[in-house]
């Protein structure tokens, strides 16, 4: 190797010609990697990742998302088949959905028809046709008591008895009615008449009252119940 400034003849582990002082290639290179060095080993300076590293810095993201969206579903899977496999959940949703809670509603939706029938058409004024329709009503009214006194029977959780037995005072506040409402046409009495507006009145209180409690029973277990007009 030769001093590029002098010309002199530098052996080649030289950085500097022992002749006139100049830097050699091995000087230069040897800064040129020093600099490099503490540019790679400076607290705070992050070098830009090359491709392949972004790729992989991308992907291990996505496996990231990927793993907390199935642990999540998962999580929900798992919630739903405890509420299902809750006994209380088994037995709300077997009350709500069950004959007799059916039959209830059908006898409901009779007596009502009934009722109104009497107690909605000013028209009629044959005593035979709202003694027959007040008769009517009664065994409607009888019957709704029976279902459910025997629904009570088969409930053998305490909330959900006491959610039930709402609806007996309903049903008894009907049978309430039809039987004022026969006093009144066999006496000829019209003071009844207020009577039977105060029961009807109890029977809304007690329907909505036995709806909220249901469906908050039901919110509780992780049913989902609507009320049915």
């Amino acid at each position: 190797m030769f001093c590029i400034k002098c010309g002199n003849e530098i052996p080649g582990d030289y950085v500097f010609c022992p002749k006139c002082g100049t830097p050699t290639i091995n000087n230069k290179n040897r800064n040129h990697s020093e600099t490099n060095h503490a540019v790679e080993e400076q607290p705070g300076i992050r070098q830009r990742p090359n491709k392949k590293e972004y790729i992989s810095i991308m992907n291990n993201k996505s496996i990231k998302k990927i793993l907390i969206l199935v642990i999540g579903l998962i999580i929900i899977g798992v919630f739903f088949s405890l509420i299902k496999e809750n006994p209380k959940t088994k037995k709300i949703l077997n009350y709500v959905n069950g004959s007799s809670k059916k039959e209830f509603a059908n006898i409901e939706s009779k007596m009502i028809e009934s009722f109104n029938s009497f107690w909605g058409d000013n028209s009629k004024t044959d005593q035979d046709v709202y003694d027959e329709i007040s008769q009517k009503t009664i065994v409607y009214a009888k019957q709704l008591n029976t279902i459910a006194n025997d629904m009570l029977r088969e409930i053998d959780d305490e909330e959900l008895r006491n959610v039930h037995k709402i609806l007996i005072d309903y049903s008894d506040a009907f049978v309430q009615i039809c039987t004022k409402m026969l006093y009144g046409i066999d006496n000829n009495d019209l003071s009844v008449i207020d009577e039977i507006k105060e029961l009807k009145k109890k029977t809304s209180r007690l329907a909505d009252e036995y709806w909220s409690e249901l469906t908050a029973l039901g919110k509780k277990n992780g049913v989902s119940i609507k009320k049915v007009d």
